[in-house]
């Protein structure tokens, strides 16, 4: 059975497009003798898309980031599980956020009071995005900042995944002054 592309379906018709197991690459009338439709078989429609290129096809969709998330994306039990952040993908880069901790256990509304501006010391640590612009991966990804709420300050990070489970985070004032947490992933 011969693919039929018809490109002005009557009003009763709709396009359609079915796939022959084989026949010829000459070009035919449509179904009921139609002119307007033109038929092609499989090996016609096979020579355009080498023609367009499966490879750069597929190189285009493997590479589009919404097609799988990174491996690092997910929850993680932060500083001896005292903490529990979300990781996302935030554009072409990876972010953070803080989803819990001691002091939001303690109050819901804790604010984010040492911050070294003053003006944004109100603002709640829930949710706070703390890990910003990271970018690299699979299993490093580096060129982002730590916002440290403890301290009010940001350092220059670095995320490294060491297994599936287990994620290294490094704050950095400047290399070789650093400091490293080891984050579980929660489950």
């Amino acid at each position: 059975m011969p693919s039929t592309i018809s490109p002005h379906p009557s009003a009763s018709q709709t396009p359609s497009l079915s796939l022959p197991s084989g026949g010829s690459a000459e070009p035919t009338r449509g179904r009921g003798g139609n002119t307007s439709a033109l038929t092609f078989s499989l090996p016609l429609v096979g020579r355009v898309a080498r023609r367009a290129g499966w490879g750069a096809i597929l190189t285009a969709l493997m590479a589009t980031p919404a097609l799988a998330a990174a491996p690092i994306e997910g929850t993680w039990n932060a500083r001896d599980e005292h903490g529990v952040v979300q990781i996302y993908a935030c554009g072409e880069a990876i972010c953070g956020k803080l989803l819990s901790s001691d002091q939001i256990k303690a109050d819901a509304a804790a604010p984010d009071a040492h911050n070294k501006n003053e003006a944004l010391r109100a603002r709640p640590l829930k949710d706070l995005v703390f890990l910003n612009g990271f970018t690299g991966g699979p299993r490093e990804w580096k060129g982002g900042s730590v916002y440290n709420p403890e301290d009010g300050a940001t350092y220059h990070g670095r995320m490294t995944l060491t297994d599936p489970d287990t994620l290294k985070l490094e704050g950095c004032i400047i290399y070789p002054f650093c400091q490293s947490q080891v984050w579980k992933r929660v489950r």
